[in-house]
């Protein structure tokens, strides 16, 4: 079994940013999940069969339908990887990288794992 790095990202890390930063991405979720979050109210189910509705109601809205989320999942994307081509410019990013590094070597972990 592979060790967890114990390094908390923090809300300033593009990647976490992207997904808390991102007010399209609550509102996607959002409109897609509470129709379905509605209809399963008061059935305790665990997330992952809530998670396979919202997917089987994903794969039921057609294209039309779908474009906006998706015209906005790439502009997203897009500004994710400016952000984080501009994070790996920092000395934040460059503590992260020997940190991971030098967790690595005294875990035992092979790079690239």
């Amino acid at each position: 079994m592979r060790p967890i790095d114990p390094l908390p990202l923090t809300s300033s890390s593009p990647t976490v940013s992207l997904w808390l930063g991102c007010p399209s991405f609550h509102e996607r979720r959002f409109d897609i999940s509470a129709e379905v979050r509605e209809d399963v109210k008061g059935q305790n189910l665990a997330f992952t069969e809530i998670a396979k509705l919202v997917g089987e109601n994903w794969q039921l809205l057609t294209p039309s339908q779908k474009e906006p989320y998706e015209a906005q999942a790439a502009t997203d994307k897009e500004r994710h990887i400016t952000e984080l081509a501009e994070y790996k410019k920092t000395d934040s990013y460059k503590e992260y990288v020997q940190y991971l590094a030098d967790f690595k070597a005294k875990h035992g972990v092979a790079a690239g794992e």
